[in-house]
């Protein structure tokens, strides 16, 4: 008897099937194509398929964090199915990331290895700003923005979590409304990509930002471009790392490689383990033959 057809849509499907076959019961039929039939059914993807209506599935497993290309291949869609994502260890792994880069910027990295590389003993001007005296705030107050507050929460001095709604959340000192933020040391943005927040990251919070370190892992599409280049140039943000853009790869030709002031790195402050899809889809399976589980995402919302 099949309980359920699963279809595995992945860069690495062997990868992921590796690590969720052992966990399957009998009755999961697992295929790569299309799900043709009647019977409950199942997708695991980062992205839609090209040759179905992923809209015909009972449950859509995200691979990632990000819900932004699933939302977008079922707009439209009659039926919406049971969704569900991996976070995984996507919180620690960006906690890892941020904290790298914050040291490496306060103990003045950069600048110790230029002069080491002159023989240029330079003490006064190597010294460095402690992250026990500076102030974080992380915008975005989900799971991954937990998963960094509580990381850096024991080291900074506060770490205000900001969000929509300001609803409390764990891991942080204290959370507010995004719309009373004015300022900090470090500022770390690990926001959604939905209309709400397409570009919130502009003039208004920038100019707020009172020469910030700036760091983004959450989407690129929060952020205003041509509004960070501008506060870059005038100092309203010391310095921004960046690991999320509007288009991916960056092209060549975008005006954040050459700036001085500007980090690039390749989208990989998170990566979605094949092991971490698996867990997550087995974890819930239980729930989904027992026709007891509920959608995490909430696609008006956009997360």
């Amino acid at each position: 008897m099949t309980l359920l057809t699963l279809r595995v849509h992945s860069p690495t499907p062997d990868d992921v099937l590796r690590h969720l076959h052992p966990m399957l019961p009998e009755g999961v039929l697992v295929t790569g194509e299309p799900v043709t039939g009647k019977g409950p059914s199942a997708l695991i993807a980062f992205s839609a398929p090209d040759d179905e209506d992923i809209g015909r599935y009972d449950w859509i497993h995200i691979g990632g964090a990000g819900i932004d290309r699933i939302a977008a291949a079922l707009k439209g869609s009659s039926k919406t199915p049971i969704l569900t994502r991996t976070i995984g260890a996507m919180g620690h792994q960006m906690a890892e990331y941020v904290l790298s880069y914050i040291l490496a910027d306060l103990q003045k990295h950069g600048f110790r290895a230029a002069r080491e590389a002159e023989r240029d003993w330079q003490k006064e001007a190597s010294l460095p700003t402690y992250l026990f005296d500076q102030t974080v705030a992380i915008f975005g107050t989900g799971p991954i923005g937990r998963g960094v507050a509580e990381a850096l929460t024991p080291l900074c001095r506060e770490v205000t979590g900001y969000s929509r709604s300001g609803r409390e959340a764990e891991g942080f000192t204290r959370t507010l409304p995004l719309e009373r933020f004015d300022g900090a040391d470090i500022v770390i943005a690990a926001l959604p990509a939905t209309r709400e927040t397409d570009g919130i990251i502009g003039k208004v919070l920038l100019e707020r930002m009172k020469g910030a370190l700036f760091m983004n892992i959450g989407r690129g599409a929060v952020v205003d471009d041509d509004a960070l280049l501008r506060a870059l140039d005038n100092g309203t943000v010391r310095r921004a790392i960046l690991d999320v853009f509007r288009k991916e790869p960056l092209p060549k030709d975008h005006p954040y490689w050459p700036h001085p002031e500007v980090t690039v790195t390749p989208h990989v402050s998170g990566v979605t383990r094949p092991i971490d899809i698996a867990e997550a889809f087995a974890e819930r399976l239980p729930k989904f033959l027992a026709k007891r589980l509920g959608s995490e995402v909430d696609l008006k919302r956009g997360y």
